[in-house]
Parts: structure tokens; sequence; C-alpha cells
């Protein structure tokens, strides 16, 4: 499995909370802050935005080894369509495009991205993603990595939402091997992460398939195969306030594996523009 851009909840944040005239929430409200609340810490993420309104960057602060750090990530247009991710820290200054997108009409069918390799001391492709879709939903991402192996993710819809995936892989001259399913539900509410035209939210995570459903992720549990059993399991709870805007998330995340588990809650804090 690749390493995802940001936690599953951090990035789900970063769309604006502008909606129709007909929704309660619509009254120009942008989302502009997160506020992780763990047991021991909290951890920030500031959104900017483009004069069009439409998401420009996002910034995630914290601190580490006692000293204040931060990762940030923007989105690259062309028309009302984005085709590039970048990436920049306090670390690594400059910026880089470290996912390339490639679009056949309005459907995304190859995305490249990119690692920095500390021994070559640049960036390289690690993986060269294919997407295939039928019925003009995504039914299966191909993600052929640099050392030769290849991950193929396989999708199952029910109605607009991505019921489960499963995942399976090869390396080069073997047969594809079943090794992790994902299983969802969700709840009746519009998903907040869809807000943001140009499909940012997914685009930064692509292999996160959630992120193209309709409604809000309320249980998520990992599968083990071939075994059949659950290695991890999220569960999320959506807090709104009298004008319909979702004010926070309760998460907690089980391991069973490791049996552990953590609770923590993302605040959110919004702008009128």
């Amino acid at each position: 499995m690749r390493k995802p851009l940001f936690s599953l909840i951090v990035i789900a944040l970063f769309f604006s909370s502008c909606k129709k005239d007909d929704d309660p929430a619509a009254e120009n409200w942008y989302l502009t802050r997160l506020i992780d609340v763990y047991e021991a810490r909290n951890d920030t993420t500031f959104i900017s935005y483009n004069a069009d309104n439409t998401f420009k960057e996002s910034r995630f602060s914290y601190i580490h080894n006692d000293a204040p750090a931060f990762n940030a990530f923007g989105a690259v247009y062309e028309g009302d369509k984005i085709t590039g991710i970048q990436m920049w820290s306090n670390s690594m200054p400059e910026r880089h495009t470290i996912t390339s997108i490639q679009y056949t009409g309005n459907l995304v069918t190859i995305a490249d991205q990119e690692v920095y390799d500390r021994e070559q001391a640049k960036w390289v492709i690690n993986s060269h993603d294919s997407l295939v879709y039928a019925g003009g939903k995504l039914a299966e991402l191909y993600a052929n990595y640099k050392n030769g192996s290849t991950t193929f993710y396989k999708l199952t819809w029910e109605g607009d939402n991505v019921k489960s995936y499963e995942c399976y892989s090869k390396q080069t001259g073997t047969e594809y091997v079943l090794f992790q399913t994902f299983n969802y539900t969700y709840d009746a509410k519009p998903a907040f992460h869809r807000m943001l035209t140009g499909n940012y939210y997914w685009l930064a995570d692509i292999t996160n398939f959630t992120y193209l459903s309709a409604n809000n992720v309320t249980k998520a549990d990992m599968i083990r195969q071939p075994e059949g059993t659950v290695e991890t399991s999220r569960t999320n709870t959506f807090i709104y306030n009298g004008e319909g805007l979702l004010t926070s998330i309760a998460t907690r995340e089980e391991s069973v594996y490791l049996e552990s588990a953590k609770n923590y809650t993302t605040v959110l804090e919004y702008t009128k523009r």
C-alpha cells in the first residue's frame, strides 16, 4: 500500500462549506482552520483559497523535536481542472509537484506519483497509476511501482458510494494475490469533502476511494486477506451546528492486530467570504 499524503480525516477537511442556496449552510462560509485534538497534543491545519474561492493551499503545523514544523500542499490548475499537487515543508522549502494528473475528457486516467530519493538526492517517479472506468465511475486502478511491483485496486459501488474495494499485489512475472479488502458504511448526509470543485481531496490521496463517494464514512474496516480477519476499524461521528455547518468529527481508531485504540476530535473553524 502507498503512503497517503495526509491522514484520512485531515485531508477530508480541506473543503469549503459553500453550498447551494437552499442549503442551511449556504452563507459563503469557507473552512479555514482544523484543529486535531489528541490526548497529548493539538495539531493545526490552515487552509487558503484563490480569488475565485477554489482551494489554494493547506499548511499542517505541528511540533517536531520541540521545534515548530510544517508540511504544505497546493493545487496546480489548468482551467478548472487540477493537474498537479505540489508539496513543500520547513525542511524542503522549494515547491515540487509530487502528483501529475492527466485527463481523458473529464475523467482522470493517469497519475504519476513522485517521492524524494535521498540516496540520489532528487525526486523520482515512484508509481505510474492507470485508472479504468465503467459507466462513468472508477472501477479499477493499477499502481505500477518503480521496483517492478503492481498494486491493483478493484472497486464495488453501492449507488453513489464506494461500498468496498479489494487490493491485489504482484511482482514481475507473478500473478495477482489478494492481500486486503476495505468495507465502508455511510451516513445519509452529503459528503462535505466533495464541496470543493476539482476533486482536490481525492486527487491528493488517489487510492483512498471513499473520497469519490456521495456521503460521509461513519465506519471503515480493513480486512486482512486471505485470513478474512479485521485488522483495523475506524468510526466517525459528525457533529453539526444549528446552521448545518459541520463543526467537529469524533474519531475512534482500533487496531485489532496491535490490540490498541485511540480517540481524537477534529474541530472545524470557518470564515465568511
